[in-house]
């Protein structure tokens, strides 16, 4: 039954489940973001810094990145990056 509120005839309720399906997802997405960024906060700043330019899209990966941070730091933000990966978000 709920195939049919995607049919194009029926625009309203699909614009309608469409909206809720879009506030769903913001909010998954920004309860992750606090989950995930307040476990790099309680690690520290630089850790932190790191976890939220890999969500914000910044390659964290290259050599260049990874040298202004020490190894401990960005081998516990990886971790928390690849927490967050694994649980579908990334």
């Amino acid at each position: 039954m709920i195939l049919k509120v995607f049919k194009t005839e029926n625009k309203i309720e699909r614009d309608k489940t469409m909206d809720e399906l879009n506030e769903w997802g913001a909010k998954v997405f920004n309860d992750a973001y606090k989950y995930y960024s307040d476990l790099a906060r309680n690690e520290n700043e630089n850790v932190f810094k790191i976890f939220d330019d890999w969500w914000k899209g910044k390659c964290v990966s290259t050599e260049e990145y990874m040298s202004k941070h020490t190894k401990e730091n960005n081998d516990l933000a990886y971790g928390i990056i690849m927490t967050a990966i694994s649980n579908g978000f990334g």
